[in-house]
């Protein structure tokens, strides 16, 4: 499948419902989240999606689907070469997939715990996994009563915690066959290969004199430089 390039996009998919993501603190947000569940309609869906990171860097996303509190779908997967950021916008429009695709619904609240996922979700896509932005506000444009909303991490809240769990097992899974890698994850190899090729360097080259002062080389610029700019 032929991957486009990314491109420089006019704030999209806007929900009615624009008050802010994060208003209050993460105990606070958590308490009004669980009181507002308690009085959602049983043809009201909440899509919980999360995104993961492995010690090995591989990157997996997973998603449950609650209808009157309980847990009516539920899925996971991994991704190629890509960061969580990536991972929890997959999540997030997976998600948003399984529940249209569901009867008896009038209303879906897709949750999140990455704040920089959601805002994009609401409004203007990364250029990172442009295209999962794009198919989610698409979709969500598509079907009409969807809302995001970002709720706090590890807060006891059963949905969230529940496809973090997923996610981290998606992230164990073997990598799909279209593995290519996301922009946000070309970025990070970017940043690190010099730093730690500049590293190896300095270990192999290092004046001995240096080395006896244990004397850590780097490529980003000093704090506080003595000269007041950098």
């Amino acid at each position: 499948m032929i991957k486009l390039k990314p491109a420089l996009l006019q704030r999209g998919f806007v929900e009615e419902q624009t008050a802010p993501l994060q208003s209050a603190s993460k105990n606070e947000t958590a308490k009004k989240f669980r009181d507002w569940l308690q009085a959602l309609s049983p043809r009201t869906l909440v899509v919980y999606s999360d995104g993961s990171r492995s010690t090995e860097g591989h990157a997996g996303y997973g998603y449950v689907v609650h209808r009157d509190g309980s847990t009516v779908l539920r899925d996971k997967g991994r991704l190629g070469p890509a960061e969580i950021f990536d991972a929890e916008a997959k999540g997030a429009l997976e998600g948003l997939k399984a529940a249209v695709s569901l009867p008896e619904t009038d209303r879906i609240f897709v949750c999140l715990d990455n704040l920089a996922t959601a805002t994009c979700l609401r409004g203007t896509p990364s250029d990172s996994s442009q295209e999962v932005f794009l198919e989610f506000q698409s979709l969500a444009r598509k079907y009409g009563a969807v809302e995001v909303h970002w709720i706090p991490g590890h807060a006891d809240i059963p949905g969230n915690e529940e496809a973090d769990a997923l996610a981290k097992a998606g992230a164990s899974l073997p990598e799909p066959a279209d593995n290519v890698p996301t922009l946000a994850h070309l970025r990070k190899i970017a940043r690190q290969q010099p730093e730690e090729a500049f590293k190896a360097w300095w270990e192999a080259s290092a004046p001995e004199r240096y080395r006896d002062l244990r004397l850590k080389a780097t490529t980003s610029c000093p704090k506080n430089p003595p000269w007041g700019f950098c």
